[in-house]
Parts: C-alpha cells; sequence; structure tokens
C-alpha cells in the first residue's frame, strides 16, 4: 500500500517556492501522520510539482538537499518519507523540452505510475531513494511495462544537471536501452498499461494534497482521495469535491486517521 503526499500546503506550510531549509515548517500534525503511515505499514511517496527549477528560481540539486533535509529531520521522531518524486515542468515553459515529460506533471498520473513500478517489487526491504522527473517508463518487447532512466536534456547543464548522457535514450541494466515515447499520446498509452497492471494495488492507496490538480491523478488512478485545507482551498471548486466525494480536513493528521480507521 501507499500513501501519496502533495508537499506544499499538505506537510509543509506553502510560503510559495519553499527551496530552503529555513523556508521549512512542517504542517500541524504531519509529522506524526507520516510516522502513523509508517507504522501501519504505508510506503509514503511525496508527489510535488516545483516549477521554481524550470523557472530558474532554484536547481534540482536544492530541492534534493533540501528533502535530504526533511528526511533527516523525519528520521529524528521515528518517521520517513520512502520516496520522492519531483517534476519541474509546465506547459508554456517548455522551450525545447521533450513534451512526454508533461505526463508526469500533476493532474497527470506518471509520478505515480513510477512509484507503483518501484515499490511494488517483490524486494522485501525498500530503501528511501529521491527520484526525479528524469526517471520514466518504458515497454519491453513482450509488451510488459519496466523501470528505466531517461539522461538529462542539455538545456538542463544550466539546472546542475551533471555529466549524464544526452538524449532521449533510456538506459536500464535490467532491459538494454528503449526510448522514451516520442509524444504525449504514446506516453499516455504506457501509462494505461501501467495502470491496467497495478490496477488492483492502486485502489488500495490514498493520497493527500491540497488542490484538485493533485488529487485529479489519484482519482483517475482509483485512490482514496483527501483535500487537506491550505491557502489554496478557495481555489477548489466545491462541486468537485462533492462530485467525486472527496473528504476535506484541516490537517493531513486528520486525514490519516480516517484513512487508517482511528478516532
Amino acid at each position: 500500500m501507499i500513501f501519496f503526499l502533495d508537499r506544499d500546503g499538505t506537510i509543509n506550510v506553502d510560503y510559495n517556492f519553499v527551496h530552503r531549509k529555513e523556508d521549512w515548517d512542517f504542517c500541524d500534525g504531519a509529522i506524526e501522520a507520516i510516522r502513523k503511515l509508517n507504522q501501519a505499514g504505508y510506503k509514503v511517496v511525496v508527489v510535488t510539482n516545483q516549477t521554481g527549477i524550470i523557472r530558474g528560481l532554484f536547481s534540482l540539486q536544492q530541492v534534493i538537499a533540501l528533502h535530504n533535509w526533511v528526511q533527516a529531520e523525519l528520521n529524528r521522531y521515528g518517521a520517513r518519507i520512502d520516496a520522492w518524486y519531483v517534476s519541474p515542468w509546465r506547459e508554456n515553459m517548455h522551450q525545447g523540452y521533450n513534451t512526454a515529460l508533461q505526463y508526469d506533471r500533476k493532474p497527470g498520473p506518471g509520478m505515480m505510475e513510477r512509484a507503483m513500478l518501484r515499490l511494488s517489487s517483490e524486494t522485501p526491504s525498500i530503501e528511501p531513494f529521491h527520484a526525479d522527473v528524469f526517471e520514466t517508463i518504458g515497454v519491453t518487447a513482450n509488451g510488459k511495462p519496466q523501470l528505466a532512466l531517461l539522461p538529462r536534456h542539455p538545456k538542463l547543464d544550466d539546472l546542475d544537471s551533471g555529466p549524464e548522457t544526452v538524449g532521449n535514450i533510456l538506459h536500464t541494466t535490467e532491459i538494454g536501452t528503449i526510448r522514451l515515447p516520442a509524444n504525449l499520446a504514446e506516453r499516455s498509452e504506457t501509462g494505461r498499461l501501467i495502470q491496467s497492471t497495478y490496477h488492483e494495488s492502486f485502489h488500495h492507496c490514498a493520497m493527500a494534497g491540497d488542490r484538485s490538480t493533485d488529487l485529479e491523478a489519484a482519482i483517475q488512478l482509483g485512490m482514496k482521495p483527501y483535500v487537506i485545507r491550505s491557502v489554496h482551498f478557495s481555489s477548489i471548486e466545491s462541486a468537485w469535491i462533492q462530485k467525486n466525494q472527496i473528504p476535506v480536513y484541516d490537517r493531513l493528521l486528520d486525514a490519516v486517521n480516517a484513512q487508517l480507521g482511528d478516532s
């Protein structure tokens, strides 16, 4: 089971483009909520859109450094995040990037699908890891979904990209070399294969977020959605909440208690 979490406004106070530990404040009860999920046997996965990266406000490496610090803080209280997924993309800011990567930006389900692939591994013990948008899904010759790593786009040199190979070739030690689908339609088709393969697994998962864009993918995948009130709550249409029968809570902890059946 996986409990997916949005980041800003759900586990930390949303001060707009938080990327330094000095600007990070845990939401009331968030640490306890994460610890309770850990103890209940859930894998806790953060899926977060961070357009500050593509806007040039901060780098992916700064985001990873922040998440490493958050992880250490959680560990002090006996809690942990099992995986972090980050998507820096925004529709009108690609400037030459492969548009298929938009599938990973919420409300797209890409980050959640990749997390399901990784965490559905039969490996009995999964070490905490940090995944970013450059990890994606491929399909083997026999049609089964597989995990692969996408080297960075050359323009990401400006975003602390590192020495990775340039291009749209995917490298994986498991299945050799495969290529990223060339467009969103093909990427979405790959996603539908993932969704079909893990249909029942998603139905045992849940997602908490403070915006409708956080939860649309969760609903599409069949997960239990929870709305967390934040500064963005007024932007969520009440009709959308009612239509999808989504419970609303003031804190993540309250949503987690509801999921676990605690009073």
